[in-house]
């Protein structure tokens, strides 16, 4: 076996092995709805929340999904950008590595931790600029620090990169949040 081959054969077990604990993280708790996130922060100072959650369910899912996201290394085998088969596969860990970077920033977000949320939701269109669920989530961090001329911007950018690559508008969930930080909702 050639030394390219070997090295290739590596990755692949190596992404395979990542991508086990991405999907496990991934499938465990159930994504938050749109409306859920904009709770009011005193829905979660409970011990449980409203959905039977306790503190230490959330920062056990908060681990597992910092690892799966932790694990992410980047483009699956970036030297094959033009083999089919590897391009699929690129895209459906890309995809894991959005959701679960964005589940994570929804949990961050009821512990109020949100300067971690904007990094990580930062992150998030950086890899993918048109991951509308990001800039809602950025746009929730921002409001929740006081800082609504940063939410407002986020809502812009949305609005820009939308249309700029996929000729589309923001989800009415989106706007409606949008609309709801500067007051007219």
């Amino acid at each position: 076996m050639a030394d390219s081959q070997i090295q290739v054969a590596s990755s692949v077990i190596s992404v395979g092995l990542r991508v086990s604990v991405v999907l496990a993280a991934i499938v465990s708790p159930p994504a938050l709805p749109a409306s859920e996130m904009i709770k009011p922060v005193s829905a979660y100072t409970t011990s449980q929340n409203s959905d039977g959650v306790t503190q230490a369910d959330l920062d056990q899912a908060i681990a597992y999904y910092r690892t799966a996201v932790d694990l992410y290394a980047g483009d699956y085998l970036p030297d094959a950008l033009y083999e089919d088969w590897v391009s699929a596969e690129r895209e459906r860990l890309l995809t894991l590595y959005l959701s679960g970077a964005s589940r994570l920033a929804e949990l961050l977000l009821q512990r109020r931790e949100e300067q971690e949320v904007i990094t990580l939701a930062e992150s998030i269109l950086a890899r993918d600029r048109c991951w509308e669920e990001a800039y809602r989530i950025l746009m929730l961090a921002y409001d929740r620090r006081g800082n609504r001329p940063q939410a407002v911007r986020a809502y812009h950018r949305c609005t820009s990169a939308l249309r700029e690559e996929l000729d589309l508008d923001p989800m009415p969930e989106t706007t409606r949040f949008y609309l709801r930080i500067r007051g007219e909702n």
